[in-house]
């Protein structure tokens, strides 16, 4: 994963010192705004749906998220060891605790549109300890937020969308490709890559929409809940033939006790494409910026082009049939259709929208 050194990105340099006694110090930089997408995903996110395929081709790895690298200086004093404590909470409460020899820090897989505060402190030569104000940056709003788990690709979260009158929240669904290998056992995921997943994103539940699959566990673990509800790996206009299969998918979705969820197929782009882009639509994301997230895979290493007229032309259309008045309403008829209560689709809603 690229790092980006923090203070490579100053829209105004904002430095922090702390004088003690015998004129030590601590000096931190933080920009006011870091955007973790790499200068490519930017490019691709600002041209927009018609002309997102000129960055991204499906051909290599290049999901992954930039780092924000934290640095620091201590003056002449050269502390064996610093301690870093990183937080989304302006007092540090519930802080993350890292011990480092270095006088920098890379902090990635951030969310998007928050704020972040961080603090350095060390033990001087005579046993006193030397400790910092406490700095800030604020990552940029600019979804989707993706994500780096060592051994899988295209990982992202469906939060942090903005509906029309709110936002999607962050950290409750993430999407990603496999975690083990086709119709076997063999696991793909690193060790580090099940340690993010499970220590960092917190997932309670894999959502694998495979078929043929011969695993009756998840791939992070026994602690993890696996649930298999298999969908063919092209969905075309043919949609109500697995219309059970969504029934499934969104009676999960409606159960709090499962998240946080990840939802996975093979490369992560037609099934979960799919779920996602009803999920999302459902909640009230714009229909470009669905299509933008399902053309977002491109950047993943998924095999082959893909181009989101291929889904509008498909069971897009096919959702557009239902009556509403917007795509969020069309595509909740649908879900009546197959089964999903009013009272399931408004649990969903509640537990993944946020209102403004």
């Amino acid at each position: 994963m690229k790092k980006r050194t923090i203070y490579g990105f100053f829209i105004a340099l904002f430095a922090v010192t702390l004088f003690t006694g015998c004129g030590k110090t601590i000096t931190m930089s933080s920009p006011e705004n870091f955007d973790i997408h790499t200068e490519k995903q930017r490019e691709a996110l600002d041209a927009g749906i018609d002309n997102f395929l000129k960055f991204a081709f499906g051909t290599k790895e290049w999901s992954a998220p930039e780092k924000a690298v934290l640095t620091w200086e201590t003056g002449k004093e050269k502390p064996d060891s610093c301690i870093l404590r990183f937080s989304d909470n302006a007092e540090l409460k519930d802080a993350k605790e890292i011990s480092t020899a270095e006088n920098s820090f890379a902090v990635g897989n951030l969310e998007i549109g928050k704020t972040y505060y961080w603090q350095v402190e060390y033990e001087n030569k005579k046993g006193k300890t030397i400790k910092s104000e406490i700095a800030s940056f604020t990552t940029d709003d600019k979804a989707p937020r993706n994500l780096f788990v060592d051994g899988v690709t295209n990982v992202r979260d469906l939060g942090g969308w903005k509906t029309e009158n709110g936002h999607v929240k962050q950290g409750l669904v993430f999407r990603s490709a496999r975690l083990n290998d086709n119709g076997k056992e063999t696991v793909s995921v690193t060790e580090d890559g099940i340690r993010t997943m499970k220590e960092e994103l917190g997932i309670k539940t894999e959502l694998d929409l495979r078929q043929g699959e011969i695993r009756t566990s998840s791939a992070l673990g026994e602690d993890v809940n696996y649930v298999n509800i298999p969908i063919p790996g092209t969905v075309t206009t043919q949609l109500r033939m697995h219309d059970e299969s969504v029934k499934k998918v969104f009676t999960l979705f409606a159960d709090e006790n499962n998240y946080p969820i990840l939802v996975h197929c093979s490369v992560g782009t037609d099934r979960t494409g799919l779920v996602s882009f009803m999920l999302n639509g459902l909640l009230g994301v714009a229909e470009e910026e669905l299509y933008i997230d399902y053309a977002f895979s491109n950047f993943g290493k998924i095999g082959s082009l893909r181009k989101y007229e291929e889904i509008r032309e498909s069971y897009v259309s096919v959702i557009k049939q239902f009556p509403g008045a917007s795509l969020s309403e069309q595509i909740e008829n649908y879900l009546k259709e197959v089964g999903i209560t009013d009272a399931q689709i408004n649990e969903i809603k509640r537990i993944m929208k946020v209102e403004e």
